[in-house]
């Protein structure tokens, strides 16, 4: 922000800036003054974007401007706010590992794991369901992400289902990914269903005993 006064003031006039959000827009100064000799120099102030985490939905910001002086002319002057439109650069995503997983009949697991990439305004909630719980079930459901544990990897474990049925073709199934916040970014994401394969472990079979 570039200023000068347009006429000669008959006192020290100050002008003070103040960034309606601090932790979105930062300035180089709170304020500066111009004298009876330096009225008409250009003075500035630089607003700078503060580097974050968090994908905000918008961020319009606005500066404050007010003039303090004993000169009566300046001091009754009321100057409009400043808007500030802060281009962000974050990106809410939810990091899943790996999208697809293959795992043995019986004892097997398989794991999921996951972070955010940035930093929520709330809890967000990631929910799984197996499309088919007679060959997949999840441990650890749901996983609850905080704002100061969004980078920490979390773990769902993906468990096979002994059905003691003969698959002519290893069953597959899919894992839902439903993700809930009060964070608007990451209420309103759309994740891609977890494929899963089982390895059938059963051979159909027909024992005869006793056997001649």
């Amino acid at each position: 922000i570039v200023m000068t006064l347009d006429t000669k003031p008959t006192s020290v006039v100050t002008v003070s800036l103040v960034s309606s959000d601090s932790n979105i827009v930062s300035l180089s100064a709170g304020s500066v003054e111009f004298s009876t000799s330096n009225y008409g120099t250009a003075r500035t102030v630089t607003l700078s974007a503060v580097e974050d985490t968090i994908d905000y939905a918008s961020l319009a910001e606005t500066v404050g401007v007010t003039i303090d002086a004993d000169d009566g002319q300046y001091d009754a002057l009321v100057i409009a706010d400043v808007d500030v439109e802060v281009t962000d650069n974050d990106v809410a995503v939810l990091n899943l590992s790996p999208t697809a997983v293959t795992i043995a009949e019986g004892a097997a697991t398989g794991e999921i794991v996951m972070t955010l990439d940035t930093k929520p305004t709330s809890l967000v909630t990631v929910t799984f369901a197996s499309a088919d719980t007679d060959e997949a079930v999840l441990l650890g459901n749901p996983i609850v992400f905080s704002t100061t544990d969004f980078g920490t990897a979390q773990t769902i474990t993906v468990s096979s289902v002994d059905d003691g049925v003969d698959d002519v073709v290893d069953p597959t199934t899919t894992v839902g990914v439903a993700v809930s916040s009060d964070d608007g970014q990451y209420a309103a994401l759309v994740v891609a269903d977890v494929d899963v394969e089982v390895t059938d472990d059963d051979v159909a079979g027909v024992d005869l005993s006793p056997v001649d």
